[in-house]
C-alpha cells in the first residue's frame, strides 16, 4: 500500500496527536493515584513510551508488518533503515508505534502503586515486543500488501484497535493483577474495599481531554487517508465519547445518588474505546448507543473486579477491556454490511467477532500470565511492603513529597510516643514551613513535657505533706494517686490502689469493694461528700468524713475526680462523749481537724461558745472547700477566692489546720501551675520568613 503525499502529511499529524495521548495518560494516571506514588506513575509513562517505541523499531514492527508466515507473524522489516524505506513503510511504523506505546501504558495505571520500576520496564519489553505486533498481524497484517492475517482472513473487523489495542491492554493488566494482587490494606477482611485518595482529581480531568483530543488521530488516523471517511469517523468518535459521559454520569447517579467525578473519566473513556472498532462503518445515532452501553459495560465491571477482591487503580480493565470487547461485537451489530465488505451476515459476522475477542484474549491474557508468572516466581515484579508503604516515589526514586515527608516523621513520632525526631525543613516551600511550625510545636512540647513532670512531682511531694489524704480518679474510675496520708489512714501500699480501676473490681478485698462503691456513686452523682464507717487493711474499724468532686477542663470535659479523706474517729468519740456528759463548761469542745499527727485529738477553743455538732459542721464544710481548692489548681483556675474563704472561716471558727498548713502548701502548688501556663507563651505560631 502506497500513501499519497497528503494521506502520509495525515498519518503523520496524526501520529502526533496520539503521541500527546501519552500526556493523558500521565495526568489521568497521576491523577487518580495517591500522591506517594504519583512521580513513579509519571516515570512509567515517560519511559514506557521511549521503551516500546525502540523496542517496536526492532523487531515488533516487522512481526506484525512484515512478509507474513501463514498468516501467524511477520519476518521482516526489522530494524528498518530509513534509506532502504520506503516513505509509506516509515509513516506506518510512525504511526504503529504510537498505537504500541498506547497497549503498554493502559497496563501502567492497571498494576500502579505496587510494582517495581524495573518490573514495569519488563513487562512493557514484553508486550511491545511479542504481545502486540502478533495480534497486530493477525488482524492488520496486510494492510501494507502482502499475505493478511488469519483473522482478517476469515472476515474480523477492528478498525482502530477495540480489541487489538484496548482490550490486548486490558487482558494483559488483567493477567498482571491476579500475579501482582492487590495495593496493601485495599479490601477489609470481610473483602469490602476500602476508598483510595486520588492525588489530583483536576489533573486526571485534564487527562481525559487530552485524551480525548488523541482519539480524533487515534480514529481520524486509522482511516490511513486524508478522504471523506475522516469526518464521519471523528464526529462518530466524538459523539461516542459524549455519549459515554452522560450515561456514566447518570447511571452513578441513578444508583449511588450523586454525581461522581470517576463517572465522567470511566464512562468518556468507554464511548472512546467502544466506537473505536466501528467509527468508520455505523450511523452517528448509532455511536451514541455504542458508547452508550459502553459506559454501562464499564460501570458493570468495575463493581465486578472489585466484589472479586481485583485491585485495578485507575479501572484500565473495565474501560479498556469490558467496552473494548462489547465494541468488538458491535461492529456487527450495527456496522453496515455494505461497508464492512466481508461477505458474511450479521450472524456470521457477529461469530468471527467473537472468535476475534476470544484469542485476544487467549493470546494476550495467556502469554502475560506465562511469561511474568515465570519472572514473578524467580524474581518479584511487587515491591516490599515497607516499600509500598512508604510509597514508590520514595522507595523507588528517592523522590518523596515535602507534605509526605513531614506526614511520615509526625506518624513515626506518634506511633512510637517518642517526639524527639524534628522533621526535615525547607524554607523555600510550603512543606517546609509546615516542617518548621511542626519542630517548634516539638519544642514547646518537649518544653511543657518536662515541666509538667516537673510539676506532678511537686504537687505529689505536696500532696504528702498534707493532714487530709487525698486521691485522684481518671474518668472511668482508675485510680491515678494517692498521697502518704491517704496510705497512712488506710495502711496501704501505692500498689494496692493506684492502678486499680475501682469500678471494675471484681474481688474480695473489702478495702476495695468500698473503694468500689465510692466510685460507683461517684460517677452516678459526681460528687460525694458523707461521714462513713470503713476498714483498714488489718481489718479495724473507724470512722472517716470522704469528700469528692469532679475535675472539669476549661472546655467542659470531664477529666476526673479529685476527693479528700479525713480519719474523724476521735472526733466523733469526744463528741459522744460531750452527749453523754451534757456538761458545756467542762466539755472539751472540739475544733474538728487534723494536727500534724493523725489520729490526735482536735484543737477546740471554748472561747467560741459553740457546740462541738456545730464545730463538726465548719470542718468538714472547710474540707469540702479545701477539696475544692485541689480540684480548681489541678485544672489550672485561680484559687483565690477560696483561699480567702478557707482563711476567713478557719479563723471565724478557730481551726487552726485550715489557717496555718494550707496556704504554705497552696503557695508551692500555684507556683507550680503558674510556671506551666507561661510555656505558652513561648510559642512561635508561623515560620521566620524565608532567607531571600
Amino acid at each position: 500500500m502506497l500513501f499519497q503525499n497528503i494521506d502520509i502529511l495525515w498519518i503523520t499529524f496524526c501520529a502526533g496527536v496520539v503521541f500527546m495521548m501519552q500526556a493523558g495518560f500521565l495526568c489521568l494516571e497521576s491523577g487518580l493515584t495517591r500522591n506517594m506514588n504519583s512521580i513513579n506513575v509519571a516515570m512509567k509513562n515517560v519511559a514506557d513510551i521511549s521503551l516500546a517505541f525502540v523496542v517496536f523499531w526492532l523487531f515488533g514492527f516487522g512481526l506484525m508488518f512484515g512478509e507474513s508466515y501463514q498468516g501467524l507473524f511477520g519476518h521482516s522489516l526489522f530494524m528498518m533503515e530509513q534509506q532502504q524505506t520506503s516513505s509509506s513503510i516509515l509513516t506506518m511504523f510512525l504511526f504503529q508505534a504510537m498505537f504500541c506505546g498506547t497497549a503498554v501504558t493502559i497496563i501502567s495505571g492497571s498494576i500502579a502503586e505496587r510494582v517495581k520500576f524495573s518490573s514495569y520496564l519488563v513487562i512493557a519489553v514484553v508486550i511491545a515486543s511479542i504481545i502486540y505486533p502478533v495480534i497486530g498481524h493477525w488482524v492488520w497484517g496486510g494492510i501494507l500488501g502482502g499475505t493478511t492475517g488469519w483473522l482478517a482472513e476469515k472476515g474480523f473487523v477492528d478498525f482502530a484497535g477495540s480489541t487489538v489495542v484496548h482490550s490486548l491492554g486490558g487482558w494483559s493488566a488483567l493477567a498482571l493483577l491476579i500475579i501482582i494482587g492487590p495495593r496493601k490494606n485495599r479490601f477489609l477482611k470481610d473483602g469490602t474495599p476500602r476508598k483510595t485518595e486520588p492525588s489530583n482529581l483536576p489533573m486526571a480531568m485534564l487527562g481525559v481531554l487530552i485524551l480525548w483530543f488523541g482519539w480524533i488521530g487515534f480514529n481520524g488516523g486509522s482511516v490511513l487517508a486524508f478522504n471523506d471517511s475522516v469526518a464521519t469517523v471523528i464526529v462518530n468518535t466524538m459523539i461516542a465519547g459524549s455519549a459515554g459521559l452522560i450515561t456514566g454520569l447518570f447511571v452513578e447517579r441513578w444508583i449511588y445518588k450523586y454525581y461522581s467525578p470517576k463517572s465522567c473519566i470511566n464512562g468518556t473513556l468507554a464511548g472512546l474505546v467502544a466506537v473505536t472498532a466501528s467509527a468508520n462503518v455505523v450511523s452517528t445515532a448509532d455511536a451514541f448507543i455504542i458508547g452508550a452501553i459502553g459506559a454501562m459495560v464499564a460501570f458493570a465491571i468495575d463493581v465486578l473486579l472489585l466484589r472479586c477482591k481485583i485491585d485495578d487503580a485507575v479501572s484500565a480493565v473495565p474501560v479498556h477491556l469490558g467496552a473494548g470487547i462489547w465494541g468488538t461485537f458491535a461492529v456487527a451489530l450495527f456496522g453496515s454490511q455494505q461497508q464492512l465488505n466481508t461477505g458474511l451476515n450479521t450472524l456470521e459476522q457477529l461469530s468471527i467477532q467473537g472468535l476475534g475477542v476470544l484469542v485476544c484474549g487467549l493470546w494476550a491474557f495467556g502469554i502475560t500470565y506465562l511469561i511474568c508468572g515465570t519472572i514473578n516466581y524467580f524474581y518479584p515484579l511487587r515491591i516490599s511492603s515497607e516499600a509500598e508503604e512508604d510509597g514508590l516515589d520514595l522507595s523507588e526514586h528517592r523522590a518523596g513529597s515535602g507534605i509526605f515527608d513531614l506526614i511520615k516523621v509526625m506518624y513515626s513520632n506518634s506511633s512510637s510516643n517518642d517526639l524527639n525526631r524534628p522533621a526535615e525543613v525547607d524554607p523555600f516551600t510550603t512543606s517546609g514551613q509546615a516542617a518548621y511550625s511542626y519542630n517548634q510545636t516539638l519544642e514547646t512540647f518537649e518544653l511543657e513535657k518536662s515541666e509538667l513532670q516537673t510539676n506532678k512531682t511537686r504537687y505529689e511531694t505536696i500532696a504528702n505533706f498534707s493532714p487530709v489524704g487525698i486521691f485522684n480518679l481518671d474518668s472511668e474510675g482508675k485510680c491515678l494517686f494517692v498521697n502518704d496520708t491517704w496510705k497512712e489512714i488506710f495502711k496501704v501500699d501505692s500498689a494496692d490502689c493506684v492502678g486499680q480501676n475501682w469500678v471494675n473490681y471484681t474481688g474480695d478485698n473489702q478495702l476495695m469493694t468500698q473503694w468500689q462503691q465510692w466510685a460507683f456513686d461517684i460517677i452516678r452523682q459526681k460528687e460525694v461528700g458523707r461521714e462513713e464507717v470503713v476498714f483498714r487493711s488489718g481489718g479495724e474499724q473507724f470512722e472517716i468524713y470522704v469528700q469528692v468532686l469532679p475535675e472539669i477542663s476549661e472546655t467542659g470535659i470531664l477529666k476526673g475526680y479529685v476527693g479528700t479523706v479525713s480519719d474523724i474517729t476521735e472526733r466523733v468519740k469526744e463528741q459522744l462523749d460531750f452527749e453523754r456528759s451534757n456538761n458545756l463548761e467542762s466539755a472539751d469542745f472540739m475544733a474538728a481537724g487534723l494536727s500534724h499527727e493523725l489520729n490526735s485529738p482536735l484543737h477546740t477553743a471554748r472561747s467560741s461558745g459553740k457546740l462541738p455538732q456545730d464545730k463538726v459542721k465548719e470542718f468538714l464544710s472547710l474540707q469540702k472547700l479545701y477539696t475544692q481548692l485541689i480540684n480548681r489548681i489541678l485544672a489550672g483556675r485561680s484559687p483565690d477566692a477560696l483561699i480567702l474563704e478557707i482563711e476567713k472561716r478557719s479563723s471565724e471558727n478557730d481551726i487552726k489546720l485550715f489557717m496555718e498548713e494550707i496556704p504554705t502548701a497552696i503557695e508551692e502548688i500555684l507556683e507550680g501551675v503558674k510556671n506551666t501556663s507561661d510555656i505558652g507563651a513561648t510559642v512561635r505560631p508561623f515560620p521566620p520568613p524565608a532567607p531571600g
